[in-house]
């Protein structure tokens, strides 16, 4: 995987989009895979909420979801979590991949 998009929504996703990993309630993400008007779900994942152990469970599924999407030209889209407060948050998390 060579790009990582951070968004507010994953309806924020561009139309082409095929790969997102966002929020669906209850400390669980799910990695979903779009193409052509299906949608499926490759991988779901708990995120915990305690502060500290959500980055690390975060990153953790970004490291799964690289299995995944592979391709030189393939974006993930992702939901920005609520411990990513700041863009200097986004820029250290991507620093790591």
């Amino acid at each position: 995987m060579k790009k990582i998009v951070f968004v507010f929504s994953y309806r924020d996703a561009p139309q082409q989009a095929q790969y997102i990993l966002r929020d669906i309630g209850d400390n669980t993400w799910a990695l979903e895979h779009y193409y052509d008007t299906d949608c499926r779900v490759l991988r779901y994942f708990n995120i915990s909420t305690i502060p500290g152990q959500d980055e690390k469970d975060f990153e953790g599924a970004l490291k799964v979801c690289e299995e995944f999407v592979k391709g030189s030209e393939t974006v993930l889209y992702v939901e920005k979590p609520s411990f990513m407060f700041s863009e200097d948050d986004v820029d250290e998390m991507l620093s790591r991949f």
